[in-house]
């Protein structure tokens, strides 16, 4: 398939602008149904714990996936949409430079997205330390406890 032909049978589709549209729209709605819930529910009651941990697994899957579609989405067709009058020439042929706006568009996607997993690194463990110094301290203050009981 000529490269030319393959961008107008992309450009005459409304897949993407849909796909995103709607990846975008489930990203929001998890995220707003998400909000109202920051309580933890009551350790003593099991059926509150096991419907809250539903409910959060079933947030994480659908906002991962809308994510993942929205990122696949961007990774594709993004540059034809913000580049695209710099890839032809007046007589709507592909320009020599194309691929390399292409792929440095696409690799300054990735490169966001590799920073933002490593963002999401950060502060997983900075909150994993967190919570190891707190196990820590509760180790040590029971410790001290007990020898005063001695």
């Amino acid at each position: 398939m000529n490269p030319a032909s393959f961008v107008d049978w992309i450009e005459s589709r409304d897949l993407p602008t849909t796909a995103l549209t709607v990846a975008t729209a489930a990203l929001i709605a998890v995220l707003a149904w998400g909000c109202p819930d920051r309580t933890k529910p009551d350790a003593a009651n099991e059926d509150a714990v096991k419907a809250h941990t539903r409910r959060r697994r079933i947030r994480f899957t659908v906002a991962g996936t809308a994510g993942t579609i929205a990122f696949i989405v961007l990774l594709v067709w993004s540059p034809w949409w913000i580049e695209g009058h710099h890839l032809r020439d007046d007589k709507g042929n592909l320009v020599a430079s194309a691929s390399i706006i292409v792929t440095g568009f696409r690799t300054m996607l990735i490169a966001i997205a590799a920073g933002g997993f490593t963002a999401g690194g950060l502060y997983y463990t900075r909150e994993k330390h967190r919570l190891e110094r707190d196990q820590f301290k509760h180790a040590q203050d029971q410790f001290k406890l007990l020898n005063l009981n001695a």
